[in-house]
C-alpha cells in the first residue's frame, strides 16, 4: 500500500499529494514517489532533445553539458524591425530633426531611407536634402540634412539591433 502523506501528532510531516514528478520527468534509473505515493523509476533521458521539458523560453544554446537561453545579438542575429515615421517639414530646425521611433536604443544599429510609399515629389525632396542619421537615443533617431526638406517625408528606420 502506497502512502502519500505522513501526519504525526496532528502535524503534516510529508505530503506528496501536490508533487508533479512522473517517470517521464525523472531521469532514467532514478527513483522517487509520485503524488499517490507509489514508487516510480525515471525514464527521462539526461540528453536534451525536442521533447525535453525546460522553463527557458526562446532560443536555446548548449555547451555539451547544459542548456541556457541564447542571447539575441550575441548568439543569433536579432530580427530586423522596420518603422516608418513622418519627418514633418515644419519640424526641421537648423537642418536637423529628431524623430520618435519605438524600440530604438542609444546603441541600436540603424539604416535609414525613404519609404517605398514615397511619392515622386517626396523622393526628389529627399534626394535634394541628402538626409543622414547622426545619432540615436532611447526611442529617438536624429537626422541631419544638407538642406531641410519643404515637404513631409515618409522615413523608414530599419533597426538591425
Amino acid at each position: 500500500m502506497a502512502n502519500n502523506k505522513v501526519v504525526y501528532d496532528g502535524a503534516t510531516l510529508i505530503d506528496l499529494t501536490s508533487d508533479t514528478v512522473t517517470p517521464e520527468t525523472l531521469l532514467t534509473g532514478a527513483t522517487a514517489h509520485d503524488a499517490s505515493g507509489v514508487q516510480i523509476t525515471g525514464t527521462a533521458s539526461a540528453n536534451a532533445n525536442e521533447n525535453t521539458p525546460t522553463d527557458i523560453n526562446g532560443i536555446l544554446k548548449g555547451d555539451g553539458t547544459k542548456l541556457k537561453k541564447a542571447a539575441p545579438g550575441t548568439d543569433y542575429a536579432t530580427p530586423v524591425v522596420d518603422n516608418v515615421v513622418t519627418a514633418s517639414a515644419s519640424a526641421w530646425s537648423d537642418n536637423t530633426i529628431t524623430l520618435s521611433v519605438t524600440g530604438v536604443k542609444a546603441d541600436s544599429k540603424l539604416e535609414i531611407g525613404l519609404s517605398d510609399t514615397a511619392t515622386d515629389d517626396q523622393y526628389a525632396a529627399a534626394t535634394a536634402a541628402q538626409i543622414r542619421a547622426t545619432g540615436s537615443g532611447d526611442g529617438t533617431v536624429t537626422l541631419k540634412a544638407t538642406t531641410a526638406p519643404t515637404i513631409d517625408l515618409p522615413i523608414i528606420i530599419r533597426r538591425l539591433s
